[in-house]
């Protein structure tokens, strides 16, 4: 009887950790199921998303608002009664730049300088908007000062 009692444990032993392998496998489909499910569905599109322009977007702000840009180089040369700066760089050429009386200059630590600090061979990063064709500068940052010129005093005496 001892075999009999023995065999039948055994198997009811392995009966039970059959259904438990079945209600774990189970539960693990309960749980995949939705979330592969959701990861396959395909996206959920809005109106936003069919239509290409918004309507009266173009009247209300025009067709091409400013750009902010940026030229890195050095000075070249700047006329102060024109207003005109003459900035190159090494591999892009040279730009040049309208500006206003009332431009700000400043250092790279930010302390404000003067326009007499836009002088020849100053190394400048130069903030400006394009709007079309015309350029609007922003502020100058002097990174490097360039030569400043100098007088030449006269040796001879009268």
């Amino acid at each position: 009887m001892r075999l009999a009692t023995g065999r039948q444990s055994d198997s009811r032993e392995a009966s039970e950790s059959r259904i438990f392998e079945l209600r774990r496998r189970a539960a693990w489909l309960v749980f995949l199921v939705p979330v592969l499910w959701l990861g396959a569905a395909p996206p959920a599109r809005s109106q936003s998303q069919t239509m290409s322009k918004v309507p009266g977007l173009k009247k209300k702000f025009g067709s091409g608002g400013p750009t902010q840009q940026v030229f890195t180089g050095s000075i070249q040369s700047f006329d102060s009664k024109l207003h005109v700066l003459n900035v190159s760089a090494n591999g892009t050429g040279t730009a040049i730049f309208p500006i206003q009386r009332k431009i700000k200059v400043a250092s790279i630590s930010g302390r404000k300088l003067k326009v007499a600090a836009l002088t020849p061979g100053a190394n400048v990063i130069v903030y400006y908007q394009q709007k079309g064709g015309r350029r609007t500068v922003e502020r100058i940052v002097v990174i490097s000062p360039g030569t400043t010129p100098t007088k030449k005093k006269s040796h001879l005496r009268s």
